[in-house]
């Protein structure tokens, strides 16, 4: 399991950021 935070600082954006790309893009839990 994946860590939204890390990822987030890996890419370089932030939290929310990439809370939305991952519901926008269907990638979060089913």
């Amino acid at each position: 399991n994946w860590n939204i935070k890390k990822s987030a600082e890996i890419l370089g954006i932030d939290r929310s950021t990439l809370y939305h790309k991952i519901k926008r893009y269907g990638l979060g839990k089913k």
